[in-house]
């Protein structure tokens, strides 16, 4: 049967060979401590690394993803609608009766394509609720942050207050344009996480 030997079992078993004379022992097993402590070192990086990704890194340029998806489905899904308007209302206006075709197309049109709109604002419900998440995987596992991510926080935070804000409308809009609240602002944040995810992908595929 074999037992594996931690780096302190090797030393002390290192010391103990010392006492009796076995010399030659002593340096194997000096050796051999020290490549295990290399190899545990090793581990233990590799370990925080995929921690960080799991925990930090990952989650937050998903949560990013997927407010640009939303956002760029909005759009579209807006700007088609405003043009499918504009045709059928420049039909209507060529036909007999323009005025009262208008009317009752309005009526009966109007609340459906109205809905787009409500249903955009209630996305964003849910993309103000992503920026939360952001914040707390940020208080949460600040630990895993590297320095230079750390530097962003304030920003993250500051944007998705602003945007509950808003939302909620307890903030004039005068106000928001004197603060200058864009997500242009979170940009060179969401930069420096997509860089920095890929490149402790690359690392843990070299193992760490």
């Amino acid at each position: 049967m074999f037992f594996i030997m931690t780096s302190q079992e090797l030393l002390r078993w290192a010391v103990s060979l010392i006492g009796s004379g076995s010399i030659g022992g002593v340096a194997g097993a000096l050796i051999t401590a020290g490549l295990t402590t290399r190899r545990e070192k090793r581990q233990r990086r590799h370990e925080f690394i995929e921690r960080q990704l799991r925990d930090f890194y990952s989650p937050i340029l998903g949560l990013r993803i997927e407010n640009q998806a939303i956002c760029v489905s909005q759009g579209k899904i807006s700007g088609t609608a405003n043009e499918a308007w504009r045709a059928e209302c420049a039909e209507l206006r060529q036909s007999a009766k323009a005025e009262e075709n208008l009317e009752r197309f309005s009526a009966q049109r109007g609340p459906v394509f109205a809905a787009i709109t409500d249903y955009n604002n209630k996305q964003m419900a849910q993309v103000n609720a992503n920026y939360r998440r952001m914040v707390a995987i940020f208080r949460e596992n600040l630990w895993l942050a590297k320095p230079e991510t750390r530097d962003f926080f304030g920003a993250v935070l500051e944007y998705s207050d602003l945007s509950e804000r808003w939302t909620a409308g307890t903030i004039p809009r005068e106000v928001l344009v004197r603060l200058e609240h864009s997500e242009r602002v979170l940009i060179p944040f969401f930069e420096h996480v997509q860089e920095t995810h890929d490149l402790l992908r690359a690392r843990l595929k070299m193992g760490g």
